[in-house]
Parts: structure tokens; C-alpha cells; sequence
């Protein structure tokens, strides 16, 4: 279960003589054994390995021993130095474990500086291995991070495999203990974004739970994980509980999904696409931007649907919310097939945050580590943005590249309004074809926005049952003269988001852009 690039990288800082290296990663057994598995032909590596409650050791012959000195956390980095040799060909890796908690005391920052030549000239390597990254500022230049990834598809389906073989020899009177393919590839799928312990954990909790290899131990696979990821605190796991049917009008957007849902299979790659990126909405708050996300997991095959919180990914100490940027791309990465839904982008990515004044450019690095992903990344991940006001997003966000498409939602136009309507009464046990006034039901909620709608048929609803009778259309007429739209609040803002829409963002209905602000005009009279 090799990670083949993080051998090949480490193998050629090695021999490149790259004195600090650090790599972050819970998965602290699983790195050490890959090492070992990697270097085991070598005859001019010698490995050690440190952690504060068993000292330094090292392996030979498959034997662990232990390397005599001292060996406390304050002591050990002079120590770690003396055992390299400039008169032999010997490379030697000294492997840290967990020494993030002491490496910034001034002590420990002096003697790395200090001993930097030295290793060079020993052709030393120190490997700092810990679940986070805190490197002191005084020996960030000095430090190279490598990647490691979390299990891929090929070693969670080893991994797989070896549970279907134990619960096999535990129980070889019953036949359920089998796995069809089918079966194997959406456990797999599930399984994707868990660490390698993780896995077996979630794996055996499946077998445990159903004795069987079926769907419901997938669904337990996938459960785990999605506890996973909110323990990791950087998503939060959305339950896809909308489709398309649940949502009136955009039927453009819905068609424009629906020929996506099959861009993820292998035909798709074979026919030489590539995954889609993802899709940016704009329009005023209450159109269903965030509804049509939700509903969107549904339409491309059950896709779990991960919400990004960018503004909790800043932290207060120097260098986290770079980290936590690195994280969440890791994490989402290892997922696999999924949508991550990141809601009102423009308040945590609009041009003054990402500007990097106040925060010594802190914001812009990770806007750009953000951006970079947006546009390089190869997993099978959708994004989908929403924005309530696209005019503050800064134009390397909205340009071609980051996104499949960049939309433009606008007011629901009368069609969209009936299929609203037809949607919302079906909501609420009504049948809005059966209704009388239709007429003047859209004519009281023009330019009125999906939950503008719905805001007032609930509030008529209320009004009725306390009446003690059914709901007519008079009482939604009623409570809809009684709400101020947004379009009519925020005219102007309502009026620069077309202005600035049009020739940029792609529409998702025929109606025009133009509008016409009409400023209120002061009566000027001679008397009091």
C-alpha cells in the first residue's frame, strides 16, 4: 500500500542532502512502514526513529534496538546529529515523531540552525512526521514539506479484502459472507477520504453491524466517514434532502446538471472528458441558490454534499490558516466524489479580504491556495459556489477556469412563478392547479423571489388557521401586500448585480437584465 510518489519525492530529497524535512499526517504507523517498505533493498540508508517515550532506535534486521545517550526531548537534536559520519557513503534518516509540542523552544530552534551545514556535509536528513505543521519562522526557508496522501482506491480495496477474508474464515457456514463487485467498488467509493486505520475500522464496524456485504454496510462505511470529516471540524455534512422536482422554475440550470451526471463514469474517461469543475450562482438572496446545491447532489448520482465555512478556515496563530487551507484540500481530495458547497462566497473571499492588507498578506495566500486548487485539482470534486452579490467577488474568483459556468439567477419570471407556486402548494398539501386567482396571485408576488413567495403563503396559511378555515388566495394576496420584496428594498443593488451580470455571468432565465430605478422624487410647497 505504498505511496509510490512520496517514496520516489523522499528518495530524491535524500539523495538531494535536504536536511529538514516535515510531513504532515495522523497516519504516523503507516508512513514509518512505508519508509521501511521503500528503503528495504537499500544498503546506504540507515534509519532511526525518535519519540519522546522510547528515545531513538533503530531497525536492523527487523529487530528493533535501542541507541544508547540521551534522548529527552531538550537533548536530542545534538545527539540525533552525532549519528551521521562524513567518512562513510551512509545516508541517514532520523524520523521524529510528534516533536511539534518542543521544536520551538529557543534551545531546540538554535541547535537545527546550528546543526543545517552538518547535516549536509554528514548527508543527513531529519524527518519531522506530525499531525500538524509548525515550523518556527526562524527555520521556515529552511524546511521542505512533502505530501502524503491518504489511502488511494487500489490499498482501500486491499484493505477491503483483507476483511472480507477475515469475516470469511470467521464464518464459513453462510454464504452472505461474499462481495459482488459492485458492492466492493461503492464500499471503496464510501471509504474514500478515511486514513488507512480509519478504513479497517469502518470496514470491520460494517461486517459487525450486518453480517453481511451488502448495502447497508456500505451505508455504514460512509456514515464513518462522514464522521470523520466533521471531527476534523473543516466541512460539515449537508443531508441531500431536495431534488429537482422540490424546486420551481431554473430548468435551464436543471438540464445544464442533468448532462453532467454521467461525467464521472469511466465511459466519460475513455471518451477523454475530464471531470467537471464546478459552478459559481449569482442572484439576490432567496432564488434557491441553495436549495438547487442540495438538489444537485441528487442529480449527479447521490454525490454527498460537504458545506466549506471559509471563514472558519483563519485562525489566530501565525501560519494556521494557511495549514487549515491545506487540510481542507487534503481531506476533500481524499473524499473522492462529492460536492463541496461553499454558500455566500463573497463574504469571505470579496476583494478587501483577499486584498492581504492588515493581516501580513495571510488572506491572499490562502485565497490563492484556494484558487490554485479551483483550477489544478484532478479530483472528482463539484464545486458549487453561491453568491448574493457578485459584484464584491474579485475578478480572479469569476474568471473563466475556476468554474464550468458562472450564472446569473434572477427574479423568477410568471412562468417561474407558477411552477413555484405549483411546488410550494404541493409542500403544504395544496393543489395550486384547483386554486382560484391564479391571476392575482402572481400578480401580487411580481418580482417577488422563491422565499418571498413562500413566505407569504406560510404566513397566509397561519393567518387561516387561526381563523378556524381553508386558505384561500385572498389571504396570500393579503400577506403578500404586506412584504417588501428585496427587489423593491435594494433597487439600485438589485439594478449595478444585472448591470455587471450581463456579457459575464451566463443567464439562467429570458428575462431582461434591464431595470429601471425609479428614485423617489421630494414635493417641494411654498406653505406650511
Amino acid at each position: 500500500m505504498a505511496d509510490t510518489n512520496f517514496g520516489s519525492k523522499l528518495g530524491n530529497y535524500l539523495r538531494a542532502v535536504y536536511p529538514l524535512l516535515w510531513v504532515a499526517t495522523h497516519e504516523e504507523q503507516r508512513i514509518v512502514q512505508e519508509i521501511y517498505d521503500t528503503f528495504k533493498t537499500s544498503t546506504t540508508l540507515e534509519i532511526y526513529e525518535w519519540d519522546v517515550v522510547n528515545g531513538m532506535q533503530n531497525r536492523k534486521n527487523n529487530q528493533v534496538q535501542k541507541v544508547p545517550g540521551e534522548w529527552s526531548f531538550n537533548a536530542t537534536i545534538p545527539g540525533a546529529v552525532k549519528l551521521g559520519t562524513k567518512t562513510d557513503n551512509k545516508i541517514v534518516l532520523v524520523i521524529f515523531k510528534d516533536f511539534h509540542p518542543y521544536i520551538d523552544s529557543p534551545k531546540n530552534v538554535r541547535e537545527l540552525r546550528n546543526a543545517i551545514n552538518e547535516l549536509k556535509a554528514k548527508g543527513m536528513c531529519f524527518l519531522f512526521v506530525s499531525p500538524v505543521i509548525k515550523i518556527p519562522i526562524e527555520l521556515e526557508k529552511d524546511f521542505q514539506l512533502i505530501d502524503f496522501r491518504l489511502p488511494d482506491e487500489a490499498a482501500l480495496r486491499r484493505k477491503l479484502d483483507l476483511t472480507v477474508r477475515a469475516a470469511q474464515r470467521q464464518d464459513t457456514a453462510t454464504s452472505k459472507l461474499t462481495i459482488d463487485e459492485d458492492i466492493a467498488v461503492r464500499a471503496v467509493e464510501a471509504a474514500k477520504g478515511l486514513t488507512s486505520s480509519e478504513a479497517d475500522n469502518a470496514f470491520a464496524l460494517g461486517v459487525v453491524e450486518h453480517s453481511a456485504f451488502n448495502h447497508k454496510f456500505v451505508g455504514t462505511v460512509f456514515d464513518e466517514k462522514v464522521q470523520q470529516v466533521k471531527k476534523a471540524g473543516l466541512l460539515t455534512y449537508l443531508e441531500p434532502d431536495v431534488t429537482f422536482d422540490q424546486i420551481g422554475g431554473m430548468d435551464p440550470l436543471k438540464q445544464w446538471i442533468n448532462t453532467r451526471q454521467h461525467a464521472y463514469s469511466q465511459q466519460a474517461r475513455d471518451y477523454g472528458l475530464p471531470y467537471p469543475r464546478g459552478i459559481l450562482l449569482c442572484g439576490v438572496p432567496g432564488v434557491g441558490k441553495t436549495l438547487l446545491a442540495k438538489a444537485a447532489s441528487s442529480a449527479l448520482g447521490g454525490f454527498p454534499l460537504f458545506q466549506l465555512d471559509v471563514g472558519a478556515l483563519f485562525g489566530k496563530h501565525v501560519g494556521e490558516s494557511e495549514e487549515n487551507f491545506r487540510r481542507m484540500i487534503q481531506l476533500i481530495d481524499g473524499v473522492g466524489r462529492c460536492i463541496l458547497f461553499i454558500d455566500e462566497v463573497e463574504k469571505s473571499l470579496n476583494k478587501s479580504a483577499v486584498s492581504g492588507q492588515g493581516d501580513s498578506g495571510t488572506s491572499s495566500r490562502s485565497f490563492a491556495t484556494l484558487l490554485s486548487w479551483l483550477s489544478d485539482h484532478k479530483s472528482p470534486v463539484f464545486v458549487i459556489a453561491t453568491s448574493n452579490d457578485h459584484t464584491k467577488l474579485p475578478p480572479e474568483l469569476v474568471r473563466k477556469g475556476r468554474f464550468d459556468e458562472l450564472f446569473w439567477i434572477d427574479l423568477p419570471t410568471e412562468a417561474e412563478r407558477t411552477a413555484i407556486f405549483t411546488v410550494l402548494f404541493k409542500k403544504y398539501k395544496r393543489d395550486f392547479d384547483k386554486i382560484g386567482s391564479k391571476e392575482k396571485l402572481l400578480s401580487a408576488t411580481h418580482d417577488f423571489t422563491g422565499a418571498e413567495i413562500e413566505q407569504a403563503i406560510v404566513g397566509a396559511m397561519f393567518n387561516a388557521f387561526g381563523a378556524g378555515r381553508e386558505l384561500t388566495p385572498e389571504d396570500v394576496v393579503l400577506e403578500a401586500n404586506a412584504i417588501t420584496p428585496f427587489a423593491k428594498m435594494s433597487a439600485k443593488e438589485l439594478a449595478e448585480m444585472r448591470e455587471k451580470a450581463e456579457g459575464r455571468l451566463r443567464p439562467v432565465s429570458d428575462r431582461t437584465l434591464t431595470t429601471t430605478v425609479v428614485e423617489p422624487t421630494r414635493k417641494m410647497t411654498g406653505k406650511l
